[in-house]
């Protein structure tokens, strides 16, 4: 009685199609310039951190210094609507 022929094994990792090897390395690449763009972002706003400290505090400061409001005004404002409702943008 005939064997049955063997399966042929998989392939480790299954085949690109040709002409797609540059498209993972440009991935690869996107993903680098995305950490980079994070970490300068990250970099960028510790070294700002005592700036923003600083001017809160001294916003605090002339906020406290004046005295509490005891009324507060609303002025209602329809001029987006009545653009957009005359087509303008």
């Amino acid at each position: 009685m005939p064997r049955d022929p063997q399966p042929a094994p998989a392939p480790i990792a299954p085949a690109l199609p040709a002409g797609a090897g540059a498209a993972p390395a440009r991935a690869g690449a996107a993903v680098v310039f995305a950490r980079l763009r994070a970490t300068s972002r990250l970099a960028g706003s510790v070294a700002l951190a005592p700036v923003y400290r600083a001017y809160a505090a001294r916003l605090r400061a002339q906020v406290l210094a004046h005295p509490v409001p005891h009324h507060v005004a609303l002025i209602m404002d329809g001029n987006r609507r009545w653009a957009r409702e005359l087509g303008l943008t």
